[in-house]
Order: C-alpha cells, then sequence, then structure tokens
C-alpha cells in the first residue's frame, strides 16, 4: 500500500482540475496581453478566475495578483512595498516561526543594515501577543504572519493580531501567508482586515507553479521584477492561463465543502492519535490544547529516542511518505526553527514528525501507517540498546 501523508509540502492534482487545464490550452492558447480577440478571451477567462478566488476568501475590499506561487508572492508583499528609504528609516517586523519564504526576506533586509525584529511565540506556538504590543510602533512599516503553520498547524489568531497592529499603529501593514489555510479553513478577509494575503494551488489540489497575493485596495505594490507590465504593471511576465484557471478549479472544489471537510478531518485526527497513544509510548503531541488553534490536518509527534530522518527513510520503504518539518528546507539537518522558537527541547525537536492530511484518508490506512510505524520504532529503538 503506498501512503502519501505529505500534503500540507505538496497535493496530488485533482483530476477535474487536469480536465480543466487540459482544455484550457486548446480554447485560451492566446497571449492575454494581445489585443486580437484570442488573446482577449484569455484574458477575459483570468479575469473571472480572479474575480472567483477574490470572493472565494470574501476579498471585497482587495485586489488580486497572480504570481508563481506562495513564495513569489511573499516575496512581492514585502519587498514590493519596501524601498531604498524605508529600509533605512523603518522597523520591520515577522514572526520567530514565519515560512523560509517569508522569515529569510526579513534576514536579507537585516543583512541590508535595515531594523528589523522577530516576534517571539508562546510553548503552544501562538504569537505572544504582548511582545508584539511592546514591538510595534508608529514607525514599524510592515509586519508578516502566519495563518495556519506549516509545521504544526497551528492557527494564528490573525484578527485579534491585525487589530492590535492597526489600534497602536494605523499606517502599518500587516501581510499574512495564507497559503496553508486558504481551502482548508474559512479565510474572510472582510473579518480578517489583513492588507495582503498570500495564496498557492498546489496546496489544495491545483497545479505547481502559480499562487497569488490578495492586496486590499489602496495598497500600492511596486514591482520586484521588470519586463512587459502585466498584472496591473506589478509582475511582469505572460500569464499562466492554464495554471490560473487550474487554481480557480481546485478553489471551488476545496471552497464548496470546506466545512465539511474540516469535521472529517478532526475525525481522523483523533483516530490517528487515539492509535499512536495505544501502541507506541515515549510518544509527545505538538498542537495546540485549544481546537481554534489548531488546523486538524497536520499531526505534528515526536518519538522518544528515535531520530525522525531514519523513520521517513525506513517508512518511505514501505510506500509511507511523511516529512520532519517544513518540506522547503526537510533535506536539511539543522533542527526546525519554528520548534526552537517554542523552546522544544532537543530530543523532542530530533523525534519530530509531520503527518499531513486530507478527509480521504481511511481507516485502514490509518492502521496500516500506524502498524508500520511501531514496527519502525520498536526496531529502532532495540538497535540503540546494543
Amino acid at each position: 500500500m503506498k501512503l502519501y501523508l505529505d500534503i500540507a509540502s505538496t497535493t496530488e492534482i485533482h483530476q477535474e482540475v487536469i480536465n480543466s487545464m487540459n482544455e484550457s490550452y486548446h480554447l485560451f492558447y492566446g497571449n492575454p496581453s494581445s489585443v486580437h480577440s484570442v488573446g482577449y478571451e484569455a484574458n477575459k477567462r483570468i479575469e473571472s478566475a480572479r474575480a472567483t478566488l477574490l470572493k472565494s476568501a470574501n476579498a471585497k475590499n482587495h485586489y488580486l495578483i497572480f504570481t508563481s506561487g506562495g513564495t513569489e508572492s511573499n516575496n512581492l508583499a514585502v519587498l514590493g512595498v519596501t524601498n531604498r528609504h524605508q529600509k533605512q528609516t523603518s522597523h520591520f517586523l515577522c514572526s520567530e516561526i514565519e515560512h523560509p519564504s517569508v522569515i529569510r526576506v526579513y534576514d536579507h533586509l537585516k543583512h541590508e543594515k535595515a531594523d528589523v525584529s522577530y516576534i517571539p511565540v508562546t510553548k503552544q506556538g501562538v504569537i505572544d501577543l504582548k511582545a508584539l504590543h511592546d514591538m510595534v510602533s508608529s514607525n514599524t512599516h510592515i509586519i508578516s504572519v502566519m495563518h495556519v503553520n506549516n509545521e504544526t498547524g497551528i492557527v494564528q489568531p490573525v484578527k485579534e493580531i491585525i487589530d492590535l497592529v492597526k489600534k497602536k499603529s494605523p499606517k502599518t501593514l500587516v501581510h499574512v501567508d495564507g497559503v496553508q489555510a486558504f481551502g482548508k479553513i474559512n479565510v474572510d478577509l472582510v473579518n480578517v482586515n489583513a492588507d495582503f494575503y498570500s495564496i498557492s494551488a498546489h496546496k489544495i489540489g491545483g497545479p505547481r507553479g502559480v499562487g497569488a497575493l490578495i492586496v486590499k485596495n489602496g495598497v500600492n505594490l511596486s514591482p520586484i521584477m521588470w519586463g512587459g507590465g502585466q498584472e496591473n504593471n506589478v509582475r511582469s511576465g505572460t500569464e499562466n492561463t492554464p495554471g490560473i484557471i487550474g487554481f480557480e478549479k481546485a478553489t471551488l472544489l476545496r471552497i464548496n465543502n470546506t466545512a465539511e471537510h474540516l469535521v472529517k478531518i478532526w475525525e481522523i485526527r483523533k483516530e490517528l492519535i487515539e492509535h499512536i497513544m495505544s501502541r507506541l509510548e515515549g510518544i509527545t503531541m505538538i498542537e495546540h490544547d485549544l481546537s481554534d488553534y489548531q488546523f486538524p490536518g497536520i499531526l505534528t509527534i515526536s518519538i522518544d529516542n528515535v531520530k525522525s530522518e531514519v523513520i521517513l527513510r525506513m517508512l518511505s520503504d514501505n510506500g509511507i511518505y511523511i516529512s520532519a518539518g517544513s518540506a522547503c528546507s526537510s533535506r536539511k539537518t539543522t533542527a526546525s526553527h519554528v520548534l526552537k522558537a517554542m523552546k522544544l527541547n532537543n530530543a523532542v525537536m530530533d523525534g519530530a514528525l509531520r503527518i499531513s492530511f486530507n478527509e480521504t484518508m481511511t481507516y485502514d490506512q490509518i492502521t496500516y501507517f500506524v502498524q508500520s510505524l511501531e514496527q519502525h520504532v520498536n526496531q529502532m529503538r532495540r538497535m540503540m540498546k546494543r
């Protein structure tokens, strides 16, 4: 049995998405910037997809820029509102648990002598709101926070965070990395008044290489790369029409069933935890105590006296695929910056495994996974006793 439990890194593309993209190659093959009718039809189709994505996030007060994915969207949000003068005179804030495509942008600004600070989190992985309040000032230019953490599934109280920031410094911009949230939990940008919200197609059964940055009306962006002036002169390059259409289809497939899927995923999570705890000793659950702060489709555990990278290889030999952390950096041997920020000890970080799944996981798959995990953990522990 092959079992893919790493959907937080990427998902299998949905067949209906493939069908819609294949059709688009024949129907909308024109360059959307061309003035002839074939180009116009392609452009019209892109605008329809743009409207669908905005509606899906209830982004009535926002516009949308298509990008190549979450990494570009995150870079564009921060660098697109940061000029040379602002680097020298402004304050920049991001949390300690951001995705590398965010935190390394702030590291880059710091390297260029900008005033950059990193917001601490609690031991349960939630941004320390008191620390944030103390750190924000009228000089703070932009803040980045992640809606759903890609390693732990911890859900940040983004509305509370944004309300706090705007009350203390109304001009401060807030960027939310919503790559792990969009299409998985309810995203309402009327309620969550973010200036920027990043999304990506391949996290929800869509194609790789396409994403978007949702931007609040009135917030102006400068390009971070130059060319033909597409996407309202912000993101140059011929639009990826099939990818955009695939993104729209994947979004519609997820958004219409979000609440139903979440109920099922919570049931699967509960079953997984019960099976793991009944069959294995020395397990630490890395999760929030309150369900409002936890996305159920990411289950992070740590196993005592076990090296996570060894277990990953053993499980892979059985056709079971999970992760030890963020897929963007999981090949590196350094400890997770997210788990470090949560002040977990080295032993817990060494044994940390991320299991990410959706509503399609079955009872038989749960049983197969936990039995395989138990077998390999016991084998490793016996070897370490020798």
